[in-house]
C-alpha cells in the first residue's frame, strides 16, 4: 500500500503508479444484499481497538471505538456518547437530537426562570405571627383604628357591601363565579348591598326593611338549595348579608344575624363536604407539593373550587371576629385551618381560560395551607399577591410589613411582634 497520499507531482509518477496498481479491482458481481445479514456480534469484536481515524493520516482522530458507540453498555447514565435515553423516550428514530459538545445544564429555560421569579426574594420569616396566636392577640379596643390588623379586617368587612354593589366580586367570589346564571339569593344580596351603600337618613328606613326581606328570601332559597352552586350561594349571600346587618349597629339587625348563626354553620358544614369532594376529584386532597404538574379540568372547575375555599376561610373569620369583638371566646367549630387556598393574582385576575392556563404554565403560585405563608412570605413578589392573599397575609405580619412587601422589599425594617 502507499503509506502518503496527499500531493501528486510529475517526479513522483512511478511510486504513484505501484499505488494504484496495489488497488485490487472492484467486482460488479459483488452482492450488495447480503450486507447486514450475516452481522453477528462476533464479527463487531474485529472493530474493538480500532481507531475510527488512523493518526497516520492526518491530525489524529476520535479516541473511541465504533464497537463502544454501539454497545450499551459502553457509557454510563451521564456519557454523552450514550443513546440509550433517547431510544427510551422516543419511538421516532429520524428525529435524532444533536450531539452534545459537553456536560452542560439540562433544565429549561422556563424552568430557571421560573425558579428565578419565586426564589430569588428573601424576607425574615420572624415578621410573621403564628395564625393561632394573631387571634388571641386581637384587642377590641383598636378595632376603630384602620392602623391595626383588627382595624384593617373590621374596614374591609364593613365596605364589603359596597364592593360587591360596584363591581359584583369580592376577593372571595370570582368575577366570573356566576355569568352563566345569577342566583336569587346573589341578586337579593346585591339589591340589599346597593340600597345600603345609598342609604342615608331619609331612606333609613327602607333600607332596614330591604335587609329583612333580603335575609328571609335568602333563607328561604337556602333550604331549597339542592346542587353545589346553590350551596355555595347562600353562603355568599348570607355572608354579604352578615356584614351588614352585624357591623351597622342596629341592635335588630345584629340580634337576627346572631340569631342565624346555627344556620349558618349548618349551611358550612355542607359546602365544606363540596369543597372536599371536588379536591379529591380534583387529586388535591392533603399536601400536593406538585400542583403545577396536575392543571385543573377547565378554568370554571378550578373558579368554583377557590371560591368555596375562600369563602369557607372568610365566614369562619367572621364568625371568629365577631365572638372576640363582644370578648367571647369562639366555639371549637367556627375555625377549620385544613382549609387550604391558591395564592396567585395571576390565576385569580385572569381574564379568560387562555390567560388562566398561561398563568398557571408560566407564573408562580403558592398553596397556602393551615395558613401558614412561609413560602409566599419569603420569595414571592408583589404582583404575585391578590386582594384575599393581601387580606390573610396582613393579619400575620401588620400593615406597615405588608407595605413594604407591596412595595417589593426584601429587607423590611419592621421589629418583629411590635405591629398591633
Amino acid at each position: 500500500s502507499c503509506p502518503v497520499l496527499h500531493t501528486v507531482s510529475s517526479s513522483s509518477a512511478p511510486s504513484t503508479a505501484s499505488c494504484v496498481s496495489d488497488v485490487p479491482e472492484f467486482d460488479m458481481g459483488f452482492d450488495m444484499d447480503s450486507l447486514g445479514t450475516d452481522t453477528s456480534p462476533e464479527s463487531l469484536q474485529a472493530d474493538i481497538g480500532v481507531p475510527l481515524s488512523n493518526s497516520t493520516h492526518g491530525s489524529g482522530g476520535l479516541d473511541f471505538s465504533i464497537v463502544d458507540l454501539m454497545a450499551q453498555t459502553a457509557g454510563g447514565e451521564h456519557d454523552i456518547w450514550n443513546l440509550q435515553p433517547f431510544a427510551e423516550t422516543t419511538t421516532d428514530k429520524l428525529q435524532i437530537p444533536p450531539v452534545p459538545t459537553g456536560h452542560c445544564n439540562m433544565t429549561p429555560p422556563s424552568m430557571l426562570h421560573q425558579n428565578l421569579q419565586q426564589l430569588q426574594p428573601i424576607r425574615d420569616l420572624s415578621l410573621i405571627k403564628n395564625a393561632d396566636g394573631t387571634c388571641m392577640e386581637i384587642d377590641p379596643l383598636f378595632v376603630h383604628d384602620p392602623n391595626t390588623r383588627i382595624g384593617h379586617i373590621v374596614s374591609f368587612l364593613t365596605s364589603m357591601h359596597s364592593t360587591f354593589a360596584q363591581t359584583r366580586a369580592l376577593p372571595f367570589m370570582h368575577p366570573r363565579l356566576w355569568v352563566g346564571q345569577l342566583p336569587k339569593v346573589i341578586l337579593a344580596a346585591f339589591s340589599a348591598s346597593s340600597a345600603y351603600t345609598a342609604c342615608g337618613p331619609a331612606n333609613k328606613g327602607w333600607t332596614v326593611r330591604l335587609l329583612v326581606d333580603a335575609g328571609r328570601e335568602i333563607h328561604r332559597e337556602g333550604e331549597r338549595a339542592v346542587s353545589n352552586q346553590d350551596k355555595l350561594s347562600r353562603v355568599q349571600a348570607l355572608l354579604i348579608l352578615n356584614s351588614m346587618r352585624i357591623f351597622d349597629g342596629d341592635l335588630g339587625l345584629r340580634a337576627a344575624a346572631e340569631r342565624e348563626v346555627p344556620v349558618l354553620m349548618s349551611w358550612l358544614k355542607e359546602l365544606d363536604s363540596i369543597r372536599e369532594n371536588l379536591e379529591m376529584e380534583e387529586s388535591l386532597g392533603g399536601v400536593n407539593a406538585a400542583v403545577r404538574e396536575k392543571p385543573p379540568k377547565s378554568w370554571e372547575s378550578w373558579v368554583f373550587l377557590e371560591s368555596c375555599r375562600r369563602t369557607l376561610i372568610t365566614s369562619y373569620a367572621i364568625l371568629c371576629i365577631s365572638c372576640m369583638l363582644k370578648s367571647e371566646t369562639p366555639n371549637d367549630d367556627m375555625w377549620r385551618d385544613d382549609i387550604s387556598f391558591t395564592a396567585s393574582r395571576h390565576l385569580w385576575d385572569a381574564p379568560n381560560s387562555v390567560e388562566f392556563y398561561r398563568a398557571w404554565r408560566e407564573k408562580p403560585q403558592f398553596l397556602i395551607q393551615k395558613m401558614v405563608f412561609k413560602d409566599f412570605w419569603m420569595y414571592a413578589r408583589p404582583d404575585d399577591c391578590d386582594d384575599f392573599t393581601k387580606l390573610m397575609l396582613t393579619t400575620q405580619v401588620g400593615l406597615d410589613a405588608m407595605a413594604h412587601f407591596m412595595n417589593g422589599d426584601a429587607a423590611i425594617p419592621v421589629n418583629p411582634g411590635r405591629a398591633p
